[in-house]
């Protein structure tokens, strides 16, 4: 939450300072769990997210009006300590997670080490934020990586009870 949190602070920062400074461009670098949570026990991370995204899609039109651009990034996954220091719950060892989390850490460890599972590049992401930054690109929401595009169209081609069902045979027995 905290980086979700300085993240905004920063982008109203900005927008007041938008005559100082000149910026003409916001660019959030949100994640693909914004768009469709796919990873149990995160909840609170996926709620930043989602609240990152609300926000750049809410302030899109009167920034528009006042010549600013907003852009979202939103990278799959890529090797960070970030899950396993940041946005997961540890549950105990008798705790009624125990099971959920046992599967969720056997698919994180699977993903980790199969070299066909698509992951992001980080590289990709620098690019991304370059290509916006520099007027290359121009789209308001950039999915970045094989697995974040993989997990949209997922969403987006499912009724969303076949998209919880999907999910969640991953990590139920």
């Amino acid at each position: 939450m905290i980086v979700s949190q300085q993240n905004i602070k920063n982008e109203k920062n900005s927008i007041h300072n938008r005559n100082k400074f000149r910026f003409r461009k916001i660019i959030n670098i949100s994640s693909s769990i914004g768009l469709s949570v796919d990873i149990p026990l995160s909840s609170v991370y996926a709620m930043s997210k989602f609240a990152l995204e609300g926000l750049s899609e809410g302030v899109y039109y009167e920034l528009k009006s006042q010549n600013i651009d907003i852009h979202l990034v939103e990278p799959g996954g890529f090797r960070s300590s970030l899950g396993a220091n940041a946005f997961m719950i540890q549950p105990g060892k008798n705790s009624v997670y125990g099971e959920i989390n046992e599967c969720l850490n056997t698919y994180l460890e699977s993903k980790a080490t199969d070299i066909h599972c698509p992951h992001t590049d980080m590289e990709d992401i620098v690019k991304t934020v370059y290509k916006l930054a520099t007027g290359e690109i121009d789209s308001f929401r950039n999915l970045v990586g094989g697995d974040a595009k993989e997990i949209l169209d997922l969403r987006s081609n499912n009724s969303i009870e076949e998209y919880l069902q999907r999910i969640g045979s991953r990590f139920i027995r």
